[in-house]
């Protein structure tokens, strides 16, 4: 049937050109019936009756090639899933690694803001940098989140909102121990959106 791609069956297996040069330890066969599992013109296996109390029909045969053509289909639908989840897999290791080159170009950008700012003498322009610096840190932080996350598409915002305000009391103040947070903030999830 493999080689072939064409179902049998026999009830006189002994006259049955396959029976040929069988083994002799080989279990004694009084019927057989078998039908090919084709999946995209491939055969990739067969589905194969033996010793039936009573002889095989043509309508054995035909029943056989139905539940072959359902293994096919199975078989289809098996490999389409696994590809489906493979493509996934990879969607979802790059989105990550977009998500971590986005944070690292955004620290690159909050240093340059850093240096650049230390060479300013006023306060007021040097208190516009540090802002700028922390409102990218805080974009930044999104897209940490992101790709430290198990839900693509989802952000816990609580510990978002924690990290934030532990960085942003980090670049105010030099003693960062003077000051107590006080946050309340329920466990909420936001999507990428919000």
């Amino acid at each position: 049937v493999i080689n072939t791609r064409t179902p049998f069956f026999t009830n006189d297996p002994n006259s049955h050109p396959a029976m040929k040069d069988m083994p002799a330890e080989h279990l004694h066969v009084q019927r057989f019936l078998s039908a090919p599992v084709i999946y995209n013109n491939e055969v990739v296996g067969q589905v194969a009756l033996a010793n039936s109390a009573r002889e095989y029909t043509d309508d054995d045969l035909v029943v056989v090639r139905r539940l072959a053509s359902l293994y096919a289909l199975a078989i289809h639908r098996l490999r389409a899933e696994d590809q489906l989840k493979r493509s996934l897999e990879e969607k979802t290791v790059l989105l990550k690694e977009l998500h971590h080159r986005v944070k690292n170009n955004m620290q690159v950008i909050s240093s340059l803001l850093s240096l650049q700012s230390r060479k300013i003498d006023d306060d007021r322009y040097r208190e516009m940098f540090l802002e700028s610096k922390n409102r990218i840190h805080a974009m930044a932080l999104v897209h940490e989140r992101m790709y430290h996350s198990e839900d693509m598409a989802r952000i816990d915002f609580s510990r978002y909102v924690r990290e934030l305000t532990e960085r942003i009391r980090y670049s105010f103040i030099m003693d960062s121990g003077r000051i107590r947070l006080a946050i309340d903030v329920r466990d909420v999830h936001l999507s990428v959106d919000e």
